[in-house]
């Protein structure tokens, strides 16, 4: 719910995506996947690159909104809240480009629950 109302996420697909990277992120910085799930909507809700460092992404605002702002025609300065929380979104999800693989390689080294 938070996600949605934060327009963090509006599909299935980003809400997964997302906590892949929960898990993956949490699980290397000693968290659980709900504090860094957590942590993850809050910092792209609230456009907050020092929240997603406590978590191991590394995302530059500047460079998120001009990339996205190029590919819809826009200025960087010009973008929404919504283009650039959607900039936001995008450039923390590339920098986390194998997180269904590490999941997927973390569940394996723990084993069934």
């Amino acid at each position: 719910n938070k996600a949605m109302i934060l327009g963090v996420a509006s599909s299935a697909d980003e809400m997964g995506k997302l906590m892949e990277i929960a898990r993956t992120r949490g699980s290397a910085m000693g968290l659980s996947t709900t504090q860094a799930f957590n942590d993850l909507v809050t910092g792209v809700g609230r456009l907050s690159p020092m929240i997603l460092d406590n978590l191991g992404v590394t995302v530059s605002a500047e460079k998120a909104y001009a990339e996205y702002a190029a590919t819809i025609g826009k200025a960087a300065d010009a973008l929404t809240q919504a283009e650039q929380r959607q900039a936001f979104l995008n450039a923390m999800m590339a920098s986390a480009p194998n997180a269904a693989k590490e999941a997927e390689m973390a569940a394996e080294r723990i084993g069934p629950v």
